[in-house]
């Protein structure tokens, strides 16, 4: 079986920061559009089907892509944590610094460099001044790599014998960028 679709997701509700003024750090808003396309394809076998023994088997795979087409006010981004939900882009990119290296030296440390207003020093990362200005902050983050995989799905077989059943699924994902948190 093929199947193609393209789903469209209107006035989702999102949690967006709100005002400290009213006493809550966030409020619920609805107006969020996703839109969601892709492809699945599952193919199925029986190789074996006789009285005492049975084998079915079934491969599927899939691949989803989704884009943030509207946010609640007519917002155009939206800083959420570590995340930046941008109209037009992914909603499963990471917003992220990027990362070429570690100072060696102090003298390897551009004069006046910081990372949230902390100077730079040896054993640092170097991190990508994205806007020149000397300072490391969310503006120089830029969106890098995707949560969901290229290609997923899985891979069935189911055996009976006599009584006996045996089900075993094997499920992958191809393409996928995770992010060691422990590490970051």
């Amino acid at each position: 079986s093929l199947v193609v679709y393209l789903k469209q997701t209107k006035n989702q509700l999102i949690n967006i920061p709100s005002y400290s003024e009213y006493g809550y750090k966030s409020s619920y808003m609805a107006g969020m559009d996703v839109q969601n396309t892709g492809v699945e394809l599952t193919v199925g076998l029986d190789p074996i089907q006789s009285d005492r023994f049975k084998w079915s088997t079934a491969l599927n795979v899939s691949h989803n892509q989704n884009k943030l087409k509207a946010l609640p006010n007519d917002l155009e981004q939206l800083v959420m944590g570590n995340s930046l939900l941008e109209v037009g882009k992914s909603l499963d990119q990471y917003w992220l610094l990027s990362n070429t290296g570690i100072y060696k030296t102090d003298a390897e440390v551009p004069q006046g460099m910081t990372y949230n207003s902390i100077q730079l020093r040896a054993g640092d990362p170097i991190w990508k001044d994205q806007n020149g200005d000397n300072r490391i902050d969310d503006s120089d983050r830029t969106l890098q790599g995707h949560r969901l995989p290229l290609l997923f799905g899985n891979w069935s077989n189911n055996f009976a014998f006599g009584k006996w059943d045996l089900g075993i699924n094997m499920y992958y994902n191809i393409g996928r960028e995770l992010i060691n948190q422990e590490m970051a």
